[in-house]
């Protein structure tokens, strides 16, 4: 199962509270064949329709919204580097790119505001 698979409509029947901790799951095995499971990576601001947010504070739907935004990155910059004929392993720049993305290494942190 890939990120992009969690977030298409063949996976309607999961919450969007069950596809966060799934992509936190692969998000896990990415930065082990990275080898940054120890290393910490800060939040980023998030740019969303109402401004920048701190992932924190998204819900889980606003999250897999965001993660499609982050997935077409990670996919535009692959693409990138094969037209410009740069020798890469694709997969492992999934990995190296999904590892070292403040967006996916903190997918899973939440706190709440209560208004």
């Amino acid at each position: 199962m890939s990120i992009t698979s969690i977030l298409e409509k063949s996976n309607k029947k999961m919450s969007p509270a069950d596809k966060v901790s799934a992509i936190a799951k692969l998000v896990k095995g990415y930065r082990k064949l990275y080898g940054n499971t120890e290393a910490e990576i800060n939040f980023a601001p998030i740019n969303t329709v109402n401004g920048c947010s701190d992932i924190r504070f998204m819900s889980d739907k606003e999250k897999l919204a965001a993660a499609k935004v982050e997935v077409k990155a990670i996919i535009n910059s692959i693409q990138t580097a094969v037209i410009n004929e740069a020798p890469i392993n694709k997969e492992m720049e999934v990995a190296r790119l999904v590892a070292m993305s403040p967006f996916f290494t903190n997918i899973a942190t939440t706190e709440a505001i209560s208004v």
